[in-house]
C-alpha cells in the first residue's frame, strides 16, 4: 500500500472513529489521538471531527480537564505548533452549546487559563479563554432560564423517550 493511500485510510479511520456513539471507543480514541498523533495539525483535524459529535465533545472536554497539564508539557517542545491544538480546542468549546450536565465549571476554566500563563503569553490563547468563559456563562444562564419550557415542550411533543437518545 502506498504512503498516500495509507494516509488517506488513516484520515478515513479517524473520521469514522470520531463518529462513534460508544463511550469506551470514544475515550480510547481521544486518549490515543492525544498521545499518538505526532503532527499537531493532524491533532487539530481530529479535534474538529470530535467536536462535530456531541459525545466526542463531552469526552474531549473531560480528557482536557483531566490531562491539561500533561498535554501542555507534551506539546511545549513544539513551541509554534503547540498553539493550534489548544486554540482549536478552546474555540470549539467556546462555540458549542452546553447543557447543564456538561457545562465546565467556571473554576475549571480559570484553572486551565492560569496554567496556560506558565507556558505561554499568547494573547490569542488568552482571548480564547475569555471567549470560552463568556460563552460558558451565557449558556448556563440560557439553560437555567429555559429549562422548564424545554422540558414541558418535550413532554408534550415527544412520545417516545428513546427518540431523545
Amino acid at each position: 500500500m502506498s504512503k498516500e493511500r495509507r494516509d488517506e485510510e488513516l484520515v478515513n479511520m479517524r473520521t469514522a472513529l470520531a463518529c462513534t456513539r460508544d463511550m469506551w471507543i470514544m475515550k480510547s480514541f481521544v486518549h490515543k489521538m492525544f498521545h499518538a498523533v505526532s503532527d499537531p495539525t493532524d491533532l487539530v483535524e481530529v479535534i474538529t471531527y470530535l467536536s462535530q459529535n456531541s459525545l466526542g465533545h463531552v469526552v474531549m472536554w473531560d480528557y482536557i480537564r483531566e490531562a491539561w497539564r500533561q498535554t501542555v508539557d507534551e506539546y511545549a517542545h513544539f513551541s509554534f505548533f503547540f498553539r493550534p491544538p489548544v486554540n482549536a480546542i478552546l474555540k470549539i468549546l467556546s462555540k458549542k452549546y452546553y447543557t447543564l450536565n456538561n457545562i465546565p465549571p467556571s473554576e475549571e476554566i480559570v484553572a486551565l487559563e492560569q496554567s496556560s500563563h506558565a507556558t505561554t503569553e499568547s494573547s490569542i490563547m488568552q482571548r480564547s479563554f475569555q471567549e470560552l468563559f463568556k460563552r460558558n456563562e451565557q449558556n448556563m444562564l440560557w439553560s437555567k432560564t429555559h429549562l422548564r419550557s424545554i422540558n414541558k415542550w418535550l413532554e408534550e411533543h415527544v412520545v417516545d423517550q428513546n427518540a431523545l437518545m
